[in-house]
């Protein structure tokens, strides 16, 4: 590659020699300043002006005096491209070279044939075939063949010269006996029904797989099996006895459930390997009344259980004014105040509930919550006068206090002691500040 460049480059130096010596090349004569913008397509090209490097693409010839240049472009992956520029009066300020890639030629053979070609993801065919288009580059070759391995390679491809990319596929298909004790079993392989146990599966294709065995009065199998060569892979399942199952929801859920004074976990639960008779269940869950139910199993039948809860709690509502106070009940953070009344669910008891916010005295009480009752109270937090802010009025005054409220006009009304307001315009306000503790 680097001696067909060396080539090129001493061929372009001779016609420009031969150029400027043929008649009516005449040295060029100078112009008034104009330029010439040089771009390629792609951008990024090694530019060369009458044989000298000017530097990548974009490139402006500046003030170019009138006559011929010769101006050549060179890029890796594409084929050099030299074109003659002529200025003058009518010349186009702009000149796009448009580089033609550099295209491979090759062949893809797998055995067997027929296998789906990709490169760098994107489907090409199917072998054997032939692509004369492969702009130069490194390709992930992709070979996919059902019953067959995927096979990968990679492809670098640097000039026209032809190449042959052959792959040979392996096969990838397996057979999976499988016995069970009792026999009998239904074997049931991703989904698909595949007849009784003792049973032979093949062309099994080498990977995970689903397996199930069911037979009825037993528990089901089911599990995931690994292929990972060909071969006879062998299963041998022992079935359980098929016990019942208790399923135990609740509303609301996560309510903790216990069966004969064993705890089995929150709701919905599946109590799973219960024998006939009759079991003890209770269902209890914070804040609400405790269940207890008798449930009956016959005949290892499944057995469904579902309890709506009752509240065992009260409802703490506050009015408060004014809005965006902190609500702490029992020392916990409870949240803010909005608009509207502040109301939270509590088991039954007696609170210390405090309300605060800054610049107004808190206010704390204690507050008796009964279970399925609301227990209102209206709170009104005083303000208190705290002098927070500084403004500089522009005939000079100085005046400290408390920002009341500002108007979209900018006028300011300021409590600068307790009980007395003053009213300031934006024409007035030099600067507000807060004063610092």
């Amino acid at each position: 590659m680097k001696a067909l460049s060396s080539s090129i480059v001493a061929a372009r130096m001779t016609a420009i020699i031969l150029c400027l010596s043929l008649a009516g090349c005449e040295p060029p004569k100078p112009v008034g300043p104009q330029e010439i913008r040089i771009e390629s397509e792609p951008a990024g090209a090694t530019l060369s002006v009458n044989g000298r490097d000017v530097g990548k693409s974009p490139y402006t010839l500046k003030q170019p005096a009138f006559g011929r240049y010769l101006v050549q472009a060179t890029m890796d992956g594409f084929l050099p491209l030299d074109q003659m520029l002529e200025v003058g009066e009518q010349t186009s300020p702009d000149l796009t070279l448009k580089l033609k890639r550099i295209q491979g030629l090759v062949l893809f053979e797998t055995q067997p044939t027929g296998a789906e070609v990709s490169l760098n993801g994107v489907v090409k065919g199917k072998t054997p075939l032939l692509s004369t288009d492969l702009p130069t580059g490194t390709y992930k070759v992709s070979f996919s063949l059902d019953g067959y391995d995927p096979r990968e390679m990679e492809l670098v491809i640097t000039d026209r010269t032809p190449k042959l990319c052959p792959m040979n596929m392996k096969s990838n298909l397996a057979t999976v006996h499988v016995e069970s004790k009792p026999a009998g079993a239904a074997v049931i392989l991703d989904g698909i029904h595949k007849g009784q146990t003792p049973c032979n599966v093949e062309n099994v294709i080498i990977g995970n797989h689903s397996l199930k065995v069911i037979k009825d009065g037993f528990k089901e199998y089911s599990d995931e099996i690994k292929l990972s060569q060909t071969g006879t892979f062998p299963v041998t399942v022992s079935l359980e006895e098929q016990l019942a199952v208790l399923d135990v929801t609740s509303t609301p859920a996560e309510a903790k459930v216990t069966v004969n004074d064993k705890f089995k976990g929150p709701t919905p639960i599946s109590v799973a390997g219960l024998r006939d008779g009759k079991y003890t269940v209770v269902i209890e869950k914070p804040g609400y009344e405790k269940v207890t139910k008798i449930v009956e199993i016959k005949k290892s039948e499944d057995a469904k259980l579902d309890v709506a809860l009752e509240k065992a709690t009260g409802t703490l509502a506050l009015n408060i004014t004014p809005q965006g106070a902190m609500v702490v009940v029992a020392s916990e953070q409870k949240g803010v105040s909005g608009d509207g009344p502040f109301t939270l669910e509590l088991l039954p008891g007696t609170y210390k509930v405090e309300v605060s916010k800054a610049q107004h005295r808190p206010y704390s009480f204690k507050a008796d919550i009964i279970i399925r009752k609301t227990t209102s109270r209206d709170v009104s937090l005083q303000r208190v006068f705290v002098k927070d802010t500084i403004i500089q009025l522009k005939d000079g005054r100085v005046k400290r206090g408390m920002i009341i409220f500002t108007d979209p006009d900018g006028k300011a009304r300021v409590e600068t002691d307790p009980g007395i307001f003053e009213e300031f315009t934006k024409d007035e306000i030099q600067s507000v500040s807060p004063i610092k503790p």
